[in-house]
């Protein structure tokens, strides 16, 4: 393992590092890099349940003892600060099931299992400094995907309670008292309040029920009006996912099916939809490519997010804060994002059923600059510096060599650790608030390991001829591939937007073949073609491509002028149901930001063909169009 020692004169780049480690038998945080090239424990605390840290990283919950209360202690040396809940507590005598730190660690949630035949407050909020008891209430059930069930603005000055069919606004000082607005979303089962600064919005999920489809929609705070600003159906989802951006102006619904109806996925099936806070932009992020999504993630900066999608190899695409596609990282063996603290960063990594392989990519200059092999993984977290990645091996999701790696963002393995007792539990770095690290640059040199290490920006596809050995191979495998691949790779580059709303850039399958197109005889060596089209292949290409300008020369003289701009339409008034509607509008929008892609493509100054052109021409009756489907939707609704 390399290491280094910390100067004597701290800076925001030479600073320490801590992890914090918990296992079967004891529990940690310890100093890195280590000193003198040793492991050191700067603070130990007792077996835990579970163990939290602060936003800001200066203490830590960790649920222990047989009361099983939430001790907050210091996270250098392990010491406590106050106690929240557990059995022996005088106020409050309830086991600590979860507990969860708000926005700058002022206060500490707890949920606890309720009493039977007992409606006490089982859901607690803590001054997490004092441990004094500042508000509860009931909550009979614990579910995962709407904990926290109270969540604060960023700054802290009010807190949101979600209630059957409301959500409870409380100023954070007066959680005693009764709220100060409520807004009334009945059918409600989610929601997220946005981050940033006043005025706030609300992110609601209404599931379908009784025949109407489900809803997302986005709300106004109870004080601006509570109106609603936005909202999109959705049918058959059974679970959604929001996640606001750190500016609080744009949000990702990503929802989820149990039962993919068409058929092509065992797992289900899930989409993305984009909404903004003013409720401007509404819609479904397209994707060209099928399959469904693993991943969606904001960068820290609130300015791009990332969605890995389709059937492995996986796909992987930034967007822009407006939704437009800008850089497409081509396809691999993925299924998690993981931006770095400062946003410059980010890891497509694969793991759960996948073997671990983890890129790393430089979001502002669009490149590759590291790759690793972090197999196993199962807890995985960026040091609050953005230079170190830990890939974590936990129990009991694996029972056999737990621990955790440590590489930087280069992929340069640093240092690597294996639990003493066989039990890993728990490995992360501790966080720190933004502005105590520097953001690093790709020139930086003082990190442990040395000079940083170039990388292969190949993207892993693709290749040269293989070696000679001593294994006989057939002509036809000696290192062109088959003339048959059931995976299609997309290489990373920029995002041209109408060729990613209209193919998405895919490969077409001759394009991918070593032969051009054409068939190799078993037995035959590919060499020996040419690497060129066929002859009659070119002849196709030819006679096609008159056909095209034939028909497209036909069509324009047989069409009348005033017809010029007229484009086939649906009557509204003939769609009798709001799935068909929505399918209609669906396919409508696409069309248009198709149609805004290509007028982008014109103003940059380049050339469209004819097909183009006229197709920019249908602009207006487009938008026509899907404005009286969108009523007829209305009009099907009140119905």
């Amino acid at each position: 393992m390399d290491s280094a020692k910390p100067s004597t004169e701290e800076t925001v780049e030479t600073r320490p590092l801590a992890i914090l480690v918990r296992e079967k038998t004891r529990s940690f945080v310890t100093q890195f890099p280590y000193e003198n090239g040793t492991e050191g424990k700067s603070g130990t605390f007792p077996e835990s349940r579970d163990t939290q840290f602060s936003p800001t990283g200066d203490f830590f919950s960790n649920i222990e003892g047989e009361d099983q209360a939430a001790v907050v202690r210091d996270s250098v040396k392990g010491d406590v600060i106050c106690s929240c809940g557990g059995l022996n507590n005088p106020t409050t005598p309830l086991k600590v099931n979860f507990a969860t730190f708000s926005p700058l660690g002022t206060y500490l949630l707890t949920w606890s299992r309720p009493v039977d035949g007992v409606s006490v407050p089982n859901l607690i909020v803590y001054n997490a400094k004092t441990g004094e008891s500042l508000g509860g209430f009931y909550q009979k059930v614990f579910h995962y995907g709407i904990w926290p069930t109270i969540q604060w603005s960023d700054d802290e000055s009010i807190a949101a309670r979600f209630v059957t069919n409301n959500v409870h606004f409380f100023k954070a000082d007066a959680l005693d008292k009764p709220p100060y607005a409520i807004l009334r979303i009945p059918g409600v089962s989610k929601f997220a309040l946005s981050h940033g600064p006043a005025p706030y919005t609300i992110a609601a999920f209404i599931p379908s029920s009784k025949g109407a489809p489900g809803k997302l929609c986005v709300y106004k705070h109870p004080d601006e009006g509570g109106d609603e600003l936005a909202s999109r159906s959705t049918f058959n989802a059974d679970s959604v996912s929001f996640k606001w951006n750190s500016k609080g102006k744009a949000l990702l619904s990503i929802i989820s099916t149990n039962i993919d109806n068409e058929g092509k996925s065992y797992y289900g099936n899930s989409e993305v939809y984009f909404m903004d806070s003013l409720g401007v932009v509404n819609q479904r992020v397209e994707l060209p490519q099928e399959g469904p999504t693993y991943s969606a993630e904001w960068s820290p900066t609130g300015n791009e997010f990332i969605i890995i999608y389709g059937f492995m190899p996986a796909r992987a695409t930034m967007f822009n804060e407006k939704c437009e596609p800008v850089f497409d990282f081509g396809t691999g063996s993925r299924n998690e994002i993981s931006f770095s603290p400062h946003g410059r960063f980010v890891a497509l990594a694969g793991f759960g059923n996948l073997a671990g392989a983890v890129e790393f990519w430089d979001k502002n200059k669009q490149t590759l600059v590291g790759r690793a092999q972090l197999p196993c993984t199962t807890m995985c977290s960026w040091s609050p510096c953005s230079r170190y990645f830990m890939g974590a091996t936990t129990f009991p999701r694996l029972r056999v060599d737990n621990g955790f790696r440590i590489v930087r963002f280069d992929g340069k393995l640093i240092h690597e650790y294996s639990a003493e007792d066989g039990q890993l539990y728990q490995a992360l770095f501790k966080p720190a608030m933004r502005g105590v690290y520097a953001d690093p640059k790709l020139t930086v040199n003082d990190m442990l390991g040395g000079a940083l290490e170039t990388v292969d920006n190949t993207n892993g596809h693709g290749g040269g001829a293989q070696a000679k050995s001593g294994v006989y191979r057939p002509p036809s495998s000696r290192g062109n591939g088959s003339t048959f691949k059931i995976h299609q790779h997309i290489a990373a580059g920029k995002v041209d937007k109408a060729a990613f709303l209209s193919s998405g850039g895919v490969m077409s399958r001759s394009a991918t073949l070593p032969s051009g197109g054409r068939k190799i005889v078993p037995g035959m060596d590919p060499d020996l073609l040419d690497k060129g089209p066929s002859k009659a292949a070119l002849a196709r290409r030819k006679k096609k491509e008159r056909d095209r300008q034939m028909k497209a020369k036909q069509s324009a003289e047989s069409a009348a002028p005033e017809q010029g701009n007229a484009s086939i339409v649906i009557d509204p008034q003939s769609i009798s149901s709001i799935q068909d509607a929505e399918k209609r509008a669906k396919r409508l929008r696409k069309k248009l930001r198709g149609i805004e892609a290509l007028e982008e493509n014109k103003a940059e100054g380049k050339e469209l063909n004819t097909e183009q052109e006229e197709k920019l021409k249908t602009k207006a009756s487009v938008k026509d169009e899907l404005l009286q489907v969108e009523n007829r939707i209305a009009e099907l609704s009140v119905a």
